[in-house]
């Protein structure tokens, strides 16, 4: 298991994505950082194409106190990516299981 980093202490402003990610030998996908934000709502996005993205049902809320957050979810796409519903300042990594 490696982290891989998504974004790194910047700032994200409503409705960004970020970058996508390959996780095409993964079983699982666990995604984690820190918002300047614990009102931020960041929403997995998937995709078989790595153009067409939709919406899935996992979100990931920030603690209140630390904006820290994680989440695991098995591996049920190729590609995935995040939306960012509100701005921030952002360190978000994931790291995946094969």
């Amino acid at each position: 298991i490696k982290p891989h980093l998504l974004k790194h202490g910047v700032t994200v402003t409503v409705n960004e994505k970020s970058s996508s990610i390959d996780c095409n030998a993964a079983k699982e996908v666990a995604i984690y950082g820190n918002s300047s934000s614990n009102s931020q709502v960041i929403k997995v996005q998937v995709s078989d194409d790595d153009s067409t993205f939709y919406e899935t049902d996992i979100y990931i809320y920030p603690n209140a106190s630390a904006g820290d957050f994680y989440k695991k979810f098995d591996s049920c796409a190729r590609y995935y990516r995040l939306h960012y519903e509100g701005s921030a300042t952002m360190t978000t990594k994931y790291s995946m299981v094969n």
